[in-house]
């Protein structure tokens, strides 16, 4: 039989960015992880640890998780965990991506395509990323993303701040994270 490949994708009248936002409305910085923690390659414990960097430094971040579980407990509710959600549906998820100023994944080799990633690009959202082919396979220029080494919660937090501060290296996150996707 012939076969075809079918690559991996979004639904672009789902996933697509907001209008004007606000960056740090309310005087906060809106980060989002998407992830079980229970899924080892989602290295989800290097973000929780890069948001308690940046909340003991009194940086104003307020981390928001989606996983398709319940919180465990290093989580860290109202510690480091701001608010949680569970099994949201696409278009609650990109609603969710639009409100929030920065993506992060800490992801380890092993990922799979990344979707979580390339749904934050479509949506505009500045974007953190690991140095895993995942992620660096989206394209060959590696200009879409704030990318960090794997297991440094401490260069996380750096791309927050470098992001923070920087509202052209936001912007032009933005732009390519839109082409990309």
């Amino acid at each position: 039989q012939r076969c075809f490949l079918i690559q991996n994708g979004i639904d672009p009248s789902i996933f697509y960015p907001g209008g004007k936002k606000i960056w740090g409305e309310n005087g906060r910085i809106r980060i989002l992880s998407v992830g079980s923690i229970n899924v080892g390659s989602k290295g989800i414990p290097d973000t929780l640890q890069s948001i308690k960097i940046l909340k003991d430094k009194g940086i104003p971040v307020e981390l928001i998780r989606v996983s398709p579980h319940p919180p465990s407990g290093n989580e860290e509710m109202g510690k480091v965990v701001d608010q949680y959600y569970t099994s949201l549906k696409e278009k609650e998820m990109a609603e969710l991506y639009r409100s929030s100023d920065i993506f992060v994944s800490s992801s380890i080799e092993g990922e799979g395509f990344g979707l979580p990633a390339m749904e934050a690009l479509a949506c505009g959202v500045p974007s953190i990323l690991t140095e895993i082919s995942s992620y660096q396979n989206f394209d060959a220029r590696r200009d879409f993303a704030y990318f960090v080494p794997t297991h440094r919660p401490d260069r996380i937090a750096e791309g927050v701040l470098a992001f923070v501060k920087d509202r052209g290296l936001r912007e032009r996150g933005q732009e390519r994270g839109i082409e990309v996707a």
